[in-house]
């Protein structure tokens, strides 16, 4: 199903944009990140052109104007249509939406715009400086030559690197002996959904088995819906028989979430920056303190209305969730929902306050995550490049640079081998084939239909 046209922001949970998009043009790209340099900390604070809204907006990357998003006067959407300008920028989680595509969109081009943006968000202004260059943003005989020139320096000296590799690489070998000797004091370990498959929960975008797949065929105006606030504040009862399922099933915690638990009892865990909504990090021993979960969790909830935002127990929540009620709030009326991050929602502010730890960390460790939703994926950049970067994975999503080792194929296996190398006890834990619940399916037929009954 062709998702409606969103030009607000998606933090909440994985989008895949497509690396192709035929109106993306080079010359997009020096305008940007000079006006980023220009503003530096005020970037991201500038007003809707339009309303003088300062929440959720949008910046034009083709003529650099500001709108606000479709969640707040549709300004931007207005632009897009009497502009015809296709590529956007979103001020909150920095990701770039064409409108002719209908479509997310990356590419280098652009991955060195969010750089700039997630430097101009974090960074102090000395460091903008280092990250920026000496960029002369009054400079109007800047010249194309002369970005390709960069461009063919940094090729060769990447080239370099690769011909050093074996010299300089980050190797298994040192990973271990550094656990060992506990060379390593503050660790930062960076996860998705990956680790918890081995629980037996679907990520959201596999073809065929991940839940979006799965909600596909029901009534729903697209299958991220069910996580969409707007559509939540219409009918929350779609998203109340998932979060039932969620509540009855029996998960246990993974390998690879023991592997992150022992760093953190052996105190050398700065933070566990998580994507998952599970807490099965909790479950295996991490202190909550030394975890954050960006999309959000299950443990508290509040009153949807901004104004209100009264506080519940999570157990008020199950409590009516299980007696197939709807939560709402005492005070308003409004309705009540866990602390996860909807679409349209931003990121909690430990999230970001947790920026310091990671550029602080002296070891990062990567493990289930394909680093394609922003602004996570941009964390990897935060990281010092003398800094030992190991990635856990399947698939490498792209990460090149020195001091980097790739433990290539399934997450709990290699998580097992650190454990046994290191000389730390391995948990007893039954792996589980990731599936939607069958009750769950039936439940959301039974609620929705299904669009062959349409």
């Amino acid at each position: 199903m062709e998702l409606k046209n969103a030009d607000g922001e998606v933090v909440g949970f994985g989008v895949q944009p497509i690396t192709n998009c035929p109106h993306y043009k080079e010359e997009f790209v020096q305008p940007f990140i000079n006006l980023v340099k220009e503003l530096k900390l005020n970037f991201c604070n500038q007003k809707c052109d339009e309303c003088n809204n300062q929440g959720e907006n949008w910046i034009c990357l083709v003529c650099r104007k500001v709108y606000c998003s479709r969640y707040v006067k549709e300004h931007m959407v207005q632009h897009n249509q009497s502009s015809n300008h296709e590529i956007g920028l979103s001020f909150l989680d920095g990701s770039f939406w064409c409108y002719s595509c209908d479509s997310y969109i990356t590419n280098a081009g652009l991955n060195n715009c969010r750089k700039h943006l997630a430097a101009s968000k974090e960074t102090s202004e000395d460091e903008l400086n280092q990250l920026f260059g000496n960029l002369n943003i009054n400079d109007k005989e800047e010249k194309k030559e002369e970005v390709e020139e960069l461009n063919q320096e940094e090729k060769k000296e990447k080239e370099q690197i690769e011909q050093t590799e074996k010299d300089k690489e980050f190797s298994r070998k040192k990973l271990i002996e550094g656990l060992k000797e506990k060379k390593f004091k503050k660790i930062a370990v960076l996860t998705g959904a990956g680790i918890s498959v081995a629980a037996g929960i679907p990520d959201f975008r596999t073809p065929g088995t991940g839940l979006y797949s799965q909600l596909e065929k029901y009534n729903l105006p697209f299958p991220e819906a069910i996580f969409q606030l707007d559509y939540f504040k219409k009918n929350p009862h779609p998203f109340y028989t998932l979060a039932k399922s969620f509540f009855q099933s029996d998960m246990q915690p993974t390998i690879a979430h023991y592997l992150i638990a022992e760093f953190d009892k052996q105190n050398i865990l700065g933070v566990n920056l998580s994507q998952n909504i599970d807490g099965l990090e909790l479950d295996a021993g991490v202190q909550e303190q030394n975890l954050v979960q960006a999309h959000g969790h299950f443990r508290t909830c509040h009153c949807v209305n901004k104004k209100c935002y009264k506080k519940y127990s999570m157990d008020d929540f199950v409590k009516c969730v299980n007696e197939d009620n709807i939560l709402k709030c005492e005070n308003c009326d409004n309705l009540v929902k866990p602390d996860i991050v909807f679409f349209g929602e931003q990121l909690p502010n430990d999230f970001f306050k947790a920026i310091s730890t990671l550029k602080q960390c002296d070891l990062a460790i990567v493990m289930g995550t394909s680093l394609t939703v922003q602004p996570f994926a941009s964390l990897v950049d935060l990281i010092q490049e003398d800094v030992p970067l190991v990635l856990i994975n399947r698939e490498n999503p792209g990460i090149s640079r020195e001091n980097f080792l790739f433990l290539d194929g399934d997450i709990e296996e290699n998580s097992k081998n650190l454990l046994q190398d290191w000389g730390m006890e391995v948990p007893n834990v039954q792996k589980k084939e990731a599936k939607v619940d069958e009750n769950l399916k039936k439940s959301l037929e039974k609620e929705l239909g299904t669009k062959e009954k349409l």
